[in-house]
């Protein structure tokens, strides 16, 4: 009995996780074109390289929020800044 339900489960679990991936490909991608197209924009307004690059790094920084590194990477953060208890 508790095979079948654990077998029942796999097929809908994996359904999710290729539609998550999907999804944060797809949101990565779109991000990257706004990152290009955010670039664009500030060599229209004659702004200097240095200046482009820092602001399209910040720009760029919420998209590392779209991969499965990038969260992870942050979930490990977040628990090894926590205070522990004592």
């Amino acid at each position: 009995m508790a095979a079948r339900l654990i077998l029942s489960v796999i097929p809908g679990g994996l359904r999710i996780l290729i539609h998550s991936w999907r999804a944060m490909r797809w949101g990565k991608r779109q991000a990257n074109k706004s990152v290009k197209i955010f670039e664009k924009t500030l060599q229209e307004q004659d702004l200097s390289e240095e200046v482009i690059k820092e602001l399209s790094a910040v720009y760029q920084a919420n998209a590392d929020f779209l991969s499965i590194r990038g969260l992870s990477q942050l979930a490990f953060q977040a628990v090894r800044s926590r205070p522990r208890r004592k």
